[in-house]
């Protein structure tokens, strides 16, 4: 899991090195302060015009020949704008200023070069979303700025109004040079529309009005042919239709034209009639009988009349077809005949249209330049302007640089980010433990406990604390580190310990020899062995004699007994080092040191040894692979991050199960982050107080 950020370890970092901040705060600032007295004053006058996209319209109707700023949209203003401001500050504005100033007479500045000049001391300054500009003079002089300011405003209205008469002159001399051309062309076209009017015979109406006459008649015609068609075609419907009837009679019911003949209904009528008749009389009398003979002969002659008068009908449609022919060819002949003169006004419109096009052209253009003629000769009068003066330059009475508040708000900025970044900066380059949540963050380990810092120059009075001070701080710290160890396998014990760190000084041999007396004062039978066989203290903690010790026994110079020693805590026994060999790490790889080893399983209930840096020999390695388990000791603050994980990489690689970190030479103030912990460990300091010991500081 990735560290979470302790912005309270920060805190406590800052407080930590406050006189490093404090010392780089008051540097900043004093800076920032000789800075200001220092920096040469200096005078700010400003004036402001307003730019207008053109000159107000004095006359009605009246407009500028080239209007400036015309825009069509967001972007052809802004560009405008920016043309303006470049004019501003361009030579032409700054050699006119140098001149109305007399600056060349000044010996400050008749070398400088005018464009240079302003460049250095001017500057112009929009303001956002709007048509103001302010010409802004920063100057060591407070009244040669407002001049200066006024002067580049006084020289750009002049120089616009220059400008705009310019530009009317040359406008009108090349417009009465066009009106007199114009002139020309306009009576050239107009002589020329007249004499081809004249010649086709066209001059009673004008071309367009005879042409919508015949398109009108035309129309007319198309949509009586489309009637007179409609007609033939519903003619020959109903002839086809008439022509079956004759043929088979029962079909007339089907045709709605005869349904409508008032003849054809009658006699329809009156033979369904006759048809009943004869049915009712021939239920009563044989074929022969006179009566049937009558009624036939009547059905007869009514179909005989039917057949006529169908006859006729077809008769009447024949005709009606005949003269719908007629009038469907004098209609067809009546349109060609209004086409061919259509096809031939269209063919007069040709050049007529040309003609005519070219008149209305050099009329609009004769008239347009007429107007503008006279519009140039007003607005030549004019002394308008599309820029305006807002406010004057005045003599400022306060200088604009250097401005205090803003140097010292930014030197006082500075100091604070430079002083706490300085102490964050380093805190963040720290890369030693101090509190639980880096240890387990970056190992991955359990954690077993803190023993606090014991400030003391001898070594064997900072050993045996807990044994001269029972009830201090370092003694409860001690016993909370015996309890968690034996959490660690509540249900198989560790017999053996080893006591690792994965550099020297780190306390391994303190907190081997604190945690052993812990232990034997819990009333378990305890040895701690001394096996830094390179640089041994055990027996100066003890104040045991090292000539025989655990090298004797394992090189048969000695027997166990004679070496092991009893110290002044109860339970508690010593094995030191011995004399130093040559090759300390091949006597662990010796079968005496592994019965030397079980020997003392034997004997005792805890076996601790004290071991060399993981980081510095392979001595702790090979016993680490011996032993039950390891205790890692950090101390606080020394212990590079690193280092300790090499050292945790290698006892894992060598099999040694890892009971946990224990992390050493704590300090209990604050601000030496031992905020952590002082809620269980040193606010408990006012309980165990009552027993009588102080704790250790």
């Amino acid at each position: 899991m990735k560290e979470q950020i302790d912005f309270y370890r920060y805190i406590l970092s800052i407080k930590k090195r406050w006189p490093l901040c404090l010392a780089i705060f008051v540097s900043v600032l004093l800076l920032g302060v000789i800075y200001t007295l220092r920096s040469q004053k200096l005078y700010k006058s400003s004036a402001t015009l307003i730019i207008m996209p053109q000159a107000p319209q004095v006359l009605t109707g009246v407009q500028e020949v080239n209007p400036a700023g015309t825009t069509a949209n967001f972007w052809a203003e802004e560009a405008f704008l920016q043309t303006e401001y470049q004019i501003m500050a361009g030579r032409q504005i700054s050699s006119r200023v140098f001149e109305r100033m007399n600056l060349k007479k000044d010996n400050r500045y008749k070398n400088s070069d005018p464009a240079s000049f302003i460049s250095e001391y001017v500057s112009i300054n929009p303001a956002k979303k709007t048509r103001i500009v302010s010409i802004d003079v920063v100057h060591p002089d407070p009244k040669f700025a407002a001049d200066l300011a006024n002067a580049i405003v006084s020289v750009y209205l002049d120089y616009k109004i220059e400008k705009r008469r310019e530009s009317s002159g040359e406008a009108e001399t090349w417009l009465l040079a066009q009106h007199e051309d114009l002139k020309k062309k306009l009576d050239a076209s107009e002589r020329m529309l007249y004499d081809y009017m004249e010649r086709k015979g066209i001059l009673n109406a004008s071309l367009e009005s005879q042409m919508e006459t015949i398109k009108n008649r035309i129309g007319l015609f198309v949509g009586k042919l489309a009637e007179v068609q409609a007609q033939q075609i519903s003619g020959r419907v109903d002839s086809a239709a008439l022509a079956q009837v004759s043929e088979n009679p029962k079909l007339l019911d089907s045709l709605s034209d005869i349904q409508k003949a008032p003849m054809i209904s009658a006699l329809k009528s009156k033979l369904v009639d006759l048809k009943s008749q004869k049915l009712e009389l021939s239920q009563r009398y044989l074929p022969e009988h006179p009566k049937l003979r009558t009624i036939d002969a009547e059905i007869l002659s009514v179909e005989s009349s039917l057949r006529e008068e169908v006859q006729n009908t077809l008769d009447m449609l024949e005709r009606e077809r005949v003269s719908l022919a007629s009038t469907e060819q004098g209609l067809k002949e009546a349109i060609l005949k209004e086409r061919e003169q259509e096809a031939h006004l269209n063919k007069l419109n040709f050049d007529y249209g040309r003609l005519k096009r070219e008149v209305d052209t050099n009329s609009k253009l004769y008239d347009l330049v007429t107007n503008r003629l006279k519009e140039i000769s007003l607005t030549g009068m004019l002394q308008a302007n599309n820029v305006s003066l807002m406010d004057a330059a005045r003599v400022p009475a306060a200088p604009y640089k250097p401005d205090w508040n803003m140097n010292l708000g930014l030197a006082l900025l500075l100091a604070l980010f430079l002083s706490i970044g300085s102490a964050l900066l380093l805190e963040m380059l720290d890369q030693t433990f101090k509190t639980q949540e880096q240890v387990e963050a970056f190992l991955k380990l359990p954690f077993l406990g803190v023993l606090p810092a014991i400030i003391s120059e001898d070594l064997r009075e900072r050993d045996l604390y807990i044994s001269s001070h029972p009830k201090s701080m370092v003694a409860e710290c001690s016993r909370a580190i015996r309890t968690n160890l034996l959490f660690m396998s509540p249900d198989k014990p560790f017999k053996s310990l080893l006591i690792a760190s994965s550099m020297a000084k780190e306390g391994k041999t303190t907190t081997a020899v604190s945690l052993s007396i812990t232990m034997a004062q819990a009333g378990s039978r305890v040895i701690l062995v001394d096996c830094d066989l390179r640089r041994p203290r055990v027996h100066k903690s003890f104040q045991l004699p090292n000539e025989f010790g655990l090298s004797s026994v394992i090189v048969g110079e000695a027997q166990l007994d004679d070496v092991i020693a009893h110290s002044p805590i109860q339970n508690l026994d010593v094995l030191v080092c011995g004399a130093i060999p040559p090759n300390p790490a091949e006597l662990f790889h010796a079968v005496k040191f592994k019965e030397i080893f079980e020997e003392l399983k034997k004997r005792y209930d805890k076996v601790i040894f004290d071991s060399p840096p993981v980081g510095a020999v392979t001595d702790a390695v090979i016993l680490g692979s011996q032993v039950d388990g390891a205790l890692l000791v950090i101390k606080t603050g020394v212990t590079h991050r690193e280092a300790t994980k090499r050292a945790v990489r290698a006892l894992t690689d060598a099999h040694t199960h890892l009971y946990g970190v224990v992390l050493n030479d704590f300090t209990a103030d604050k601000t030496e982050y031992g905020y952590s912990y002082g809620k269980y460990y040193w606010y408990g300091r006012y309980y165990y107080g009552q027993y009588g010991d102080k704790p250790a500081t």
